[in-house]
């Protein structure tokens, strides 16, 4: 983003690179110290192999580690929300978010690219890079919209420590270790860094607490010159007691509407004894070897699980139950079933894992002046495993075990006690699924005349095999095995104008399999079809006045056909009070859009990030409901403005001191996959940070304050959740 001119000024209490490559990078990784403040100067993410972001005939966006810890960031959207054509889908009550990009949901996160979780703390995060776009050449079964893959944090060859601590405002406090280096008596030949850290979780609802904590050792053994192993290891947890809740939506006929209106901004629908709790694990064992002068073998062996365990007994949502079942508790009359909120005990959990390999050859030569940089590659998925158990209230309103429902207009009836515990729960869910897939493929980056003309072309092949899933509690399959089979295709060209403008384009596909059975009201019927993406994108990318500005402006064309499988919520068995989920699938999408991310450096020590986005994304073809043909895709709005900056003085007596602040704009947009004509309002923030160095017993340390959403602004952020509102953090940092 920016160059090193903004950041003349060395900041205390960050793990700097040194001056020079600290460690023996291979094709496969990028050069962190080749990146100049916010200008991140390549990514690995669009070809898999580290090319220099300016060549790439692709729409990169890149955000580095001093970005992130400007952001002070506390989760993957604080980060990617300044990227243009990057929305929040969706929020759970506890943070797991989904992510919608050009238009399409669920936008595919990766984790060095593998598959993700959904809660992702930034504390092991070196930076992030997002590819815009169909890109299942190389990330298999995503949505076109593109690919987020952050980069974790790996060992150096310095030995160095980093220790901050926070404390904020809603109870908010913060530790972390980052420590990194050889391992004494090895020469310099075994590398570790451990990254640990510690939080208990700001909270802006009633009644809502917990904590996080991660731990991430990683080591590197340069075996020899040309050979070297990297073993990374994850654990991540997150407690939650009386799970947050998020927005309260009043339904009618079984579809979400608006959301019910005149509740407290702080209002929770927890009851005492609620949780949630999450666990992660991943591992992964990455070998790099040069062959010969030209060419890197890399394989990899990743492996990662997750054990998601809740309990809840609010549903956030009014209008779900019958009127009859209102009236029992209050009364013929007395209270309208819009006004009523359904409440049970249920407990859900979730486990997952998988288990991947891959084994990939590239190439960097010069062949009659051409230079070639080929990169061939296979992936093996060994097994995908999801196994999923409910339980809910026993059924009938006569029933000890079935909770009364508040009434929303009444905070008098809003009884937060559970009068009996989960052991007297009926399962309702015992599933698990299985899944195996794999894939060839080749890409290749050719250089032409002085490196003034770049192409990009590749393809890949992709086998995906799925079980049969099973029912448990019925002692029954639910669905036959199912294979599918796709090749998707890309390419790209890139041509340097001048050494500070260039123009390029490019074609890319995706594809998502969507092997499993549709469901109406949670029973399974018909096979979904896999979904079939094409984009095109042109534009420009500026490195003008010796890198003092730089960016891309393109424009982009996507569809999708048929839709991805949207599930809808689909009303309340009024016996069980297990929500009823509805797949729909069919039709069209399309979407297109401008975007623009621009970097300045203004003065030395002064550096402005800027993005705008501006996306059309409709239903071409509505999957059940022609009314709604040419309606808008959830959580897109037309219209995105961000922008970041930052200044750090240069002289006098208070050089090193900086200050900076980002402005956030979200147009309008729906929420609601089942009624996406009902809007909500568009909403701008703004965020402040100060900072200043300072000597404390003979060490030097750096106090930073960060205030966020400085106005207060309320808004809905996604369909489940609300802002967060004004909120400081102070954080306390150093180096040795």
């Amino acid at each position: 983003m920016l160059p090193a001119k903004a950041q003349d000024t060395p900041e205390a209490g960050r793990l700097q690179p040194s001056s020079e490559e600290v460690i023996q990078l291979s094709e496969f990784q990028v050069v962190s110290s080749a990146d100049e403040g916010y200008k991140a100067a390549n990514a690995v993410s669009a070809t898999r192999v580290a090319v220099a972001i300016k060549d790439i005939p692709m729409n990169l966006t890149a955000f580095t580690r001093d970005f992130i810890e400007d952001r002070h960031a506390y989760d993957l959207y604080d980060i990617i929300k300044y990227a243009p054509g990057v929305n929040q889908d969706n929020v759970s009550p506890t943070g797991w978010a989904r992510y919608n990009m050009r238009g399409f949901t669920s936008a595919s996160v990766q984790r060095n690219g593998f598959g993700s979780f959904r809660f992702i703390d930034v504390s092991n995060i070196e930076r992030v890079e997002i590819i815009k776009g169909p890109s299942s050449l190389l990330y298999g079964q995503i949505n076109p919209g593109g690919v987020i893959n952050y980069i974790t944090k790996r060992p150096q060859d310095e030995a160095a420590v980093g220790l901050s601590a926070s404390v904020g405002t809603d109870n908010y406090g913060r530790v972390m270790l980052d420590a990194t280096g050889p391992v004494p008596g090895t020469n310099g030949k075994l590398l570790y860094r451990a990254v640990g850290m510690g939080e208990e979780i700001q909270r802006f609802v009633d009644v809502a607490s917990g904590y996080k904590t991660l731990f991430a050792p990683s080591f590197t053994w340069k075996i020899t010159p040309g050979i070297a192993l990297t073993v990374e290891y994850e654990r991540f947890h997150r407690h939650d007691k009386n799970t947050p809740s998020g927005v309260v939506v009043l339904f009618a006929n079984g579809n979400g509407t608006t959301p019910y209106p005149g509740l407290p901004e702080d209002f929770s629908f927890a009851g005492d004894g609620d949780y949630f709790d999450f666990t992660s694990d991943a591992f992964t064992a990455d070998l790099t070897a040069r062959l010969l002068d030209h060419f890197t073998l890399r394989a990899i062996y990743g492996w990662n699980q997750y054990d998601q365990e809740w309990r809840a007994s609010g549903q956030g949502g009014t209008g779900l139950i019958a009127q009859d079942i209102v009236d029992y508790f209050y009364g013929a009359g007395v209270v309208s079933n819009a006004d009523a909120m359904y409440r049970r005990n249920r407990k859900e959990i979730q486990r997952g894992s998988e288990s991947v390999g891959q084994i990939e050859l590239a190439g960097n030569f010069e062949v009659s002046g051409v230079r070639l940089r080929p990169l061939v590659g296979y992936k093996k998925t060994f097994y995908g495993k999801y196994h999923g158990w409910q339980w809910t209230n026993p059924t009938g309103i006569t029933s000890p075990y079935y909770i009364r429902p508040w009434n929303m207009r009444d905070p008098s009836t809003w009884d937060r006690s559970v009068p009996f515990g989960t052991d007297v729960l009926a399962p309702t869910t015992d599933n698990t699924t299985r899944s195996d897939n794999s894939s060839f493929y080749g890409v290749l980056v050719a250089s032409l005349f002085d490196e003034r003309l770049q192409l990009l072309g590749g393809v890949s092949r992709y086998d995906v095999h799925n079980e049969p899933n099973y029912n448990h509690l019925a002692d029954e399959q639910t669905s036959d095995a199912a294979d599918r089979h796709h090749t998707v295709w890309q390419g790209g060209v890139l041509y340097k104008i001048t050494n500070e403008f260039s123009v390029f384009a490019s074609y890319s596909e995706s594809f998502v399999a969507n092997s499993t059975l549709l469901q109406v009201k949670n029973v399974p019927t018909a096979p979904a079809e896999p979904s079939i993406g094409e984009g095109w994108e042109a534009g420009v990318k500026l490195d003008l006045l010796e890198g003092r500005i730089s960016g891309t402006l393109s424009w982009y064309y996507l569809t999708v056909s048929p839709t991805g499988v949207i599930t809808i919520t689909d009303g309340v068995d009024p016996d069980t009070g297990n929500t009823f989920f509805t797949d729909i699938q069919g039709g069209e999408q399309r979407s297109r859009g401008v975007e623009a991310d621009i970097l300045f450096t203004i003065t030395p020590g002064l550096q402005l990030y800027t993005a705008y986005g501006y996306t059309d994304a409709v239903y071409t073809e509505h999957p059940s409901n022609p009314d709604l043909d040419g309606t808008r895709l959830v959580a897109t709005p037309k219209h995105t403005f961000r922008a970041w900056g930052k200044y750090t003085l240069q002289n006098g007596p208070a050089r090193g001191f900086y200050f900076g602040g980002g402005v956030n704009y979200t147009g309008n947009q729906s929420h609601q996959a089942a009624n996406p004509v009902i809007i909500t309002g568009g909403y701008t923030t703004i965020d402040l940070v100060a900072g200043y160095p300072l000597r404390i017993g003979g060490r030097t340390w750096r106090a930073e304050l960060s205030v966020k959403n400085v106005t207060d602004k309320f808004y809905y952020a996604s369909a489940s959740s609300i802002s967060h509102p004004r909120h400081g953090i102070l954080t306390i940092s150093t180096k040795f």
